[in-house]
């Protein structure tokens, strides 16, 4: 290979004219490497116009395809709006409702955007149309911003059933209190509790308890009856209940005890009872000289003794005793 100039590598000075002609020098560069690479193989000194020519032809083009290159252009989308809500893009730019603004923005081309369907309160979203129809009800829909977008969006007004609640309350006594379940109602004593609101049918369970010294005695109104502590109340209308209580029955046992009749007729004795001194409503004939009394009434109680013999004759009765029941 002989060099001939810093820039003829040995090549044939036509070849070099054309090539001048058609080629920018870095393209220059690129042929007579080329060119080079081919006469070091063995091939001939002078290779033909032919492939200089065909060299720099591609050499041209493909210059022309890389000074023709340019940055992804913008594509717009418009939203439009129909009924109470709005549309918004993940990145910013649309927020779009029935009055026309922000629905018109430009976004990179085939980029990935994605808008979200925002409905009022007391409305719903009915569905998508345009570029976003494949989404359908969804509140959100993802496109491909490759060109210029058109997308709408329709709201409504919602067709949900209103929710309707009713009060539950309930009256407490002396002696006792109301609770309910779910919680809401805590009435009686210190608990002040004693209304609540429910949804409309509620199933609320109210439950009585008492305090030391009273009993449930049962319930009263429109929401509970009888005397079972608890009552299950179903919610279709405003309802009330009343708790009622009573002092607890409490028995209280009096223990009698006298001497035994010396007399050898005597067969038996009567135990006389009253709550006024002098004054016996029962009397309960006994063949021993003992006697077990009980009552639940509070006060004081006197009692007295006789002694009787087979044919039923009767002794006068014993000095009076009084106990008194608390």
């Amino acid at each position: 290979m002989t060099f001939e100039s810093n820039a003829g590598l040995g090549l044939n000075p036509a070849f070099m004219s054309k090539v001048s002609r058609t080629s920018k020098p870095v393209r220059l560069l690129a042929s007579v490497l080329l060119v080079a690479a081919l006469s070091g193989c063995g091939g001939a000194d002078q290779p033909s116009d032919t492939g200089a020519e065909a060299a720099a032809s591609a050499t041209t083009e493909q210059a022309s395809a890389l000074t023709g290159f340019a940055p992804a252009a913008s594509n717009p989308v418009t939203i439009t709006t129909t009924g109470p809500g709005h549309v918004i893009s993940a990145a910013s730019g649309i927020d779009c409702d029935p009055s026309g603004a922000s629905c018109v923005a430009k976004f990179d081309a085939f980029a990935q955007l994605t808008l979200t369907a925002a409905p009022a309160a007391g409305a719903k979203f009915l569905g998508w149309s345009g570029q976003c129809a494949s989404a359908g009800t969804s509140p959100t829909c993802t496109t491909n911003n490759a060109e210029a977008r058109s997308v709408a969006a329709a709201f409504g007004a919602s067709t949900a059933a209103p929710i309707i609640n009713h009060s539950l309350s309930v009256s407490v006594g002396a002696g006792g209190a109301v609770w309910s379940y779910p919680s809401g109602l805590a009435c009686g004593g210190a608990s002040t509790r004693c209304s609540a609101i429910y949804a409309s049918g509620s199933r609320v369970l109210l439950s009585a308890g008492t305090l030391p010294g009273y009993t449930f005695a049962g319930w009263s109104g429109a929401a509970c009856s009888g005397t079972l502590p608890t009552c299950a109340v179903v919610l279709t209308t405003d309802k009330s209940a009343t708790a009622r209580f009573t002092p607890a029955v409490v028995q209280k046992t009096v223990q009698l005890n006298w001497s035994a009749s010396a007399s050898t007729v005597v067969s038996g004795y009567k135990v006389y009872h009253g709550t006024q001194p002098g004054s016996y409503a029962d009397v309960t004939p006994m063949a021993t000289v003992a006697s077990t009394f009980t009552t639940s009434v509070k006060g004081t109680h006197y009692f007295a003794v006789s002694a009787v013999n087979a044919s039923g004759q009767e002794s006068a009765k014993s000095p009076e005793v009084s106990v008194v029941i608390p």
